[in-house]
């Protein structure tokens, strides 16, 4: 596989990820500003996340987890940094 190919692997997983995540949110009500503020972030970052564009790191992905009551009930197979 050369890096071309690898980069668009991890862009189509990180969009399923994002996708997956919006879900979340959306079911727990929740708003991206509300999330957002509760993890400690900016809107913007969350919704690039959601939206698959931009790699999410392990510390927010674990707090989002807790936040959509997710550990448990997802298995996520990636090397999140």
């Amino acid at each position: 596989m050369n890096n071309g190919e690898h980069l668009n692997i991890d862009f189509i997983y990180y969009q399923e990820l994002g996708k997956k995540l919006s879900q979340a949110r959306l079911s727990s009500r929740k708003s991206l500003s509300q999330v957002a503020k509760k993890i400690g972030v900016t809107k913007q970052s969350l919704d690039l996340w959601e939206l698959g564009k931009v790699r999410i790191k392990k510390k927010y992905f674990d707090k989002l987890c807790d936040i959509y009551n997710l550990k448990g009930t997802v298995e996520v197979q990636v090397n999140l940094r």
